[in-house]
């Protein structure tokens, strides 16, 4: 029966390819929740500009349009916030593929000794059948 003397390594090698995928996965689906944060964040931003423009042309006092300002602000402030977060994300997404290339490329590896092994091995198998079929035909023809 076949046994490949680097199996545990090879599991090991998918192991770490299912450990990155489902990583990379978790990566995209954090970045796909920033991404609509950061839309929401865009639109209040712009409500409160749009806001602050139409209070100002009706006439608006110091306090509101402090208020309406500041509240810009702080809007503008979780738009960068966001953007910042949203571009670390995509670094160590991009970080991730490369260490799932890197994982892929390894498992390649062992599993294409498994294949050469077990080639070997049944080319091995084969070899003795044919050495035993040859010595029945051997003993045969001696007894002819």
């Amino acid at each position: 029966m076949y046994k490949f003397s680097l199996e545990t390594v090879l599991t090991y090698k998918k192991n770490i390819e299912k450990r990155h995928v489902q990583e990379m996965g978790a990566l995209k689906q954090k970045l796909v929740d920033n991404q609509k944060e950061l839309s929401k964040y865009i639109k209040e931003a712009r409500l409160i500009a749009d806001n602050l423009l139409e209070e100002e042309e009706g006439g608006i006092n110091p306090a509101e349009a402090l208020i309406y300002r500041s509240s810009g602000q702080v809007a503008r402030q979780k738009v960068d916030n966001k953007k910042k977060n949203i571009l670390s994300i995509e670094d160590a997404l991009e970080k991730k593929r490369f260490e799932l290339s890197s994982a892929l490329v390894e498992k390649k590896v062992v599993e294409k000794l498994k294949e050469k092994d077990k080639k070997k091995y049944f080319m091995e198998l084969k070899k003795i059948d044919q050495k035993k079929i040859d010595e029945i035909a051997s003993m045969r023809h001696k007894k002819n």
